[in-house]
């Protein structure tokens, strides 16, 4: 059952970074930092970095999200 959890979340993961892209929003805002999931997530640094450069999709924090209004 954990695999199944484990894939549900990744996946609605993935989702929520692909809706972000189809809809143009100017940041993504999240506190997820893949912790638990490594380098296999989406949100992992590296993802995030290849995410900026290949699709312009910026991550920011709710602080950085704050700061930047």
């Amino acid at each position: 059952m954990l695999l199944l959890t484990s894939a549900v979340a990744e996946w609605a993961d993935g989702d929520s970074v692909a809706a972000h892209y189809a809809y143009g929003a100017d940041f993504f805002c999240t506190e997820d930092r893949a912790r638990n999931a490594g380098r296999s997530s989406v949100m992992h640094p590296a993802h995030r970095a290849w995410l900026l450069r290949a699709f312009g999709i910026k991550f920011v924090s709710i602080t950085e999200l704050a700061a930047l209004l």
